[in-house]
């Protein structure tokens, strides 16, 4: 992330993060270094125990038991949002420019999934109109 120091400085700060699975450490990492974010999550495929595992580990975190998608963005339609980690194994194509279209973000860090099912050429144009978006 760039500038993370004046980045989380703010008490408004507020974080917003995709697609928790079973890993909640950069949530933990964020939370130690800038205790002051609210730290949002959403993750509409955990199972009962990867649920019990991120309530313990990271009580701190508002999370939400849904998968992001377009609609989400008009929760946050006119709010400061410091930073967008999205990984969502391939959500992002369809959630990422509705966000980016309604919702004022500083920083986005998106890991940007391929599908299988896709020529190589049609991957790359699609990721290619992704970070254009």
């Amino acid at each position: 992330m760039c500038a993370a120091g004046a980045l989380f400085s703010d008490s408004n700060c507020l974080v917003v993060s995709v697609g928790i699975n079973a890993n909640t450490e950069f949530e933990e990492a964020l939370h130690r270094a800038h205790p002051n974010c609210d730290v949002v999550g959403y993750d509409g495929t955990l199972n009962a125990a990867k649920k019990a595992r991120a309530r313990t580990r990271t009580p701190f975190l508002r999370l939400h038991e849904q998968n992001f998608g377009p609609a989400i963005a008009n929760e946050y339609s006119g709010r400061a949002v410091r930073l967008l980690k999205i990984d969502c194994d391939g959500c992002e194509f369809g959630a990422l420019p509705a966000w980016i279209n309604s919702v004022c973000t500083d920083q986005i860090v998106v890991e940007v999934h391929k599908s299988l099912r896709q020529t190589p050429w049609t991957r790359v144009r699609n990721v290619h109109q992704l970070m254009m978006a």
